[in-house]
């Protein structure tokens, strides 16, 4: 029981110091902690300000008034009985209830909501960059550890390579001249892999900021699978193009409002009105009032030229964007193909430089060739390794900026 126990701890402990990361993961996470992200909250509350105050709309409006007047004198008539002091106090109170109003509040209301809808694709389209940035930096990162990878290999070789030059040194079959020319070499392969650290360390500090996590040197990033992408286009800026067409729509309909006529009713009081000895009472009165405002027939031409003007650029924007993203993937598409193709030669030529290295090998023990020969042989061999891991990240890199170009 306590061997499991200390195999559990030993696991989690091992997990935790060396964190594994994906891609979706890293852009998800760095989605999450971008600024832009909190602009979602301030459409939200924008959008549900704006909605509220259309509504009042509905709610009765009500003015209060009163005044005052003093006359120099005391009017008096002599065709009426009417006596009224020099003074006289008036207040009144009118409430407006909104009946029909056309249909101008369920515009504005409408186009609120489309208002947000474009702020928030537009937003989306910034978050969505985001992760072409994190793409880049986990791709980046993936390249380092490949070249440490090859670069341990090359080290080991030298370091067989120096004790095979050594035993020949002790059989009289080579100087320390040689022994020393692969140790120079060593050395700077060494100093090449202390640069790749430093370049790691800095990629990954760049992704931890963007994450909003410290990320430690031991973090490993899983390498994703090359699975084919959708060669459909899903873009959010598709996404905006729909809601701008959707906002011209929500104008036009506030604009077929303002013609329409507007129905109300009304009540209006005159309190305590203190004209004199005649009139005492409050005085009451309703009614329904209705209004219909014509002006908007006077621009409502040009105001519909402006709007189809406003779709036809949301139109023609769309095309240029689909049309640029059709000439990118051709040109992914041509990438990607040159690619493989040289990964299958990739294999070809490690396979003859493994040969040429091992020929070379035996060359330099049967003292037939020069050390600096095999030093070359070697480092042939390394480059040839190098190219095909390069070019491995480079598809796998190629194949995940296509998916991100066509939004999937």
């Amino acid at each position: 029981m306590k061997k499991a126990v200390f195999l559990i701890v030993m696991m989690l402990l091992t997990s935790t110091l060396h964190a594994q990361l994906t891609l979706e993961v890293c852009q998800q996470k760095a989605q999450d902690n971008y600024p832009a992200i909190r602009q979602y909250d301030f459409i939200e509350q924008s959008r549900d300000f704006t909605l509220t105050n259309a509504a009042t709309a509905y709610l009765p409006q009500i003015s209060v008034s009163a005044s005052g007047i003093w006359h120099s004198d005391i009017i008096k008539s002599s065709q009426m009985p009417l006596d009224i002091k020099n003074t006289m106090a008036v207040a009144s109170v009118m409430v407006n209830q909104t009946i029909y109003d056309g249909g101008v509040i369920a515009a504005n209301r409408n186009l609120a909501r489309a208002q947000a809808d474009v702020d928030k694709r537009q937003t989306d389209i910034t978050l969505y960059n985001v992760r072409d940035r994190i793409q880049q930096l986990y791709f980046g990162i993936l390249l380092l550890d490949e070249r440490m990878k090859q670069n341990q290999l090359l080290q080991e070789d030298l370091n067989i390579s120096m004790k095979s030059v050594e035993s020949l040194r002790n059989g009289g079959l080579a100087n320390q001249s040689d022994l020393d020319a692969i140790y120079v070499q060593l050395i700077k392969v060494q100093q090449q892999e202390s640069s790749l650290q430093i370049q790691r360390r800095s990629f990954l500090s760049m992704l931890g900021l963007f994450m909003g996590e410290e990320l430690s040197e031991s973090t490993i990033l899983n390498t994703p699978s090359a699975d084919i992408p959708d060669y459909q286009v899903n873009r959010p800026e598709l996404q905006l193009y729909d809601s701008q067409q959707q906002f011209v729509d929500a104008q036009r309909k506030q604009m077929n409002s303002r013609l329409m006529p507007k129905v109300g009713a009304f009540g209006v009081g005159m309190l305590n009105t203190g004209i004199g000895s005649m009139i005492k009472k409050d005085i009451f009165a309703a009614g329904l009032s209705v209004s219909w405002n014509i002006s908007a027939l006077y621009t409502r031409k040009n105001d519909l030229r402006l709007l189809d003007v406003k779709r036809q650029q949301i139109d023609i924007n769309r095309e240029m964007f689909l049309f640029n993203t059709n000439l990118q993937r051709t040109n992914e598409e041509g990438s990607l193909r040159d690619l493989r193709e040289q990964i299958n030669r990739d294999d070809e030529i490690i396979r003859l430089s493994e040969n040429i290295r091992q020929a070379t090998e035996k060359k330099v023990e049967g003292g037939t060739e020069s050390v600096n020969e095999l030093l070359r042989t070697i480092n042939a061999v390394s480059e040839a390794r190098q190219q095909q891991a390069l070019h491995r990240i480079q598809l796998l890199q190629e194949t995940y900026q296509l998916k991100h170009l066509l939004g999937n």
